[in-house]
């Protein structure tokens, strides 16, 4: 691979990936997802070949809608489980540089303790991308909290928002 290969991997990934745990069930599992536009799909081919993880597929828009307009259909390129080590031996060694550095930092653990076995913490790390923005935010405000106490406060959260949701629909 070659280093202006990877230097635009990583540009793209900047811009357009998606560093996440996913749930299925009780399991969870890290992954790594590029949607692009459907006519992107031999990009994100290039993308898999380039890296030779992961699969590209066709995502259907069928009659979806996004603000009133019709969503077009998109190619996805995802990348999960054991695979992704490859992803964070990549980017350790070319780091990205925007904002999505915080989210590979996070998801980089979340795929070591998954390869190692230890996939009962995995829910934290679910937790913590999922709402990755609220933490940079929180950063942003000089607000610390340690991983255990960032899932109660989240869990708290959820369960606010679970109470007010009912009373926020009789009002509309």
């Amino acid at each position: 691979m070659e280093i202006v290969d990877i230097a635009y991997l990583a540009g793209l990934v900047d811009g357009e990936g998606c560093f996440a745990v996913r749930k299925v069930h009780k399991y969870f599992t890290p992954c790594f997802t590029m949607k692009l536009r459907i006519d992107d799909k031999p990009l994100l081919f290039y993308l898999q070949t380039l890296t030779r993880v992961g699969h590209v597929t066709r995502v259907s828009s069928k009659s979806r809608r996004v603000s009133g307009k019709k969503e077009c259909d998109t190619a996805t390129w995802q990348v999960s489980g054991k695979q992704c080590q490859i992803l964070v031996h990549l980017f350790r060694s070319y780091p990205l540089k925007g904002q999505k550095k915080q989210d590979f930092d996070l998801w980089a653990e979340s795929v070591e303790h998954y390869v190692s076995g230890n996939s009962a913490i995995l829910e934290k790390y679910w937790l913590l991308l999922k709402n990755g923005r609220c933490m940079r935010a929180k950063e942003a405000m000089g607000v610390s909290l340690g991983l255990d106490q960032e899932i109660a406060a989240e869990r708290q959260i959820q369960e606010t928002v679970a109470q007010l949701l009912p009373k926020t629909i009789k009002l509309l």
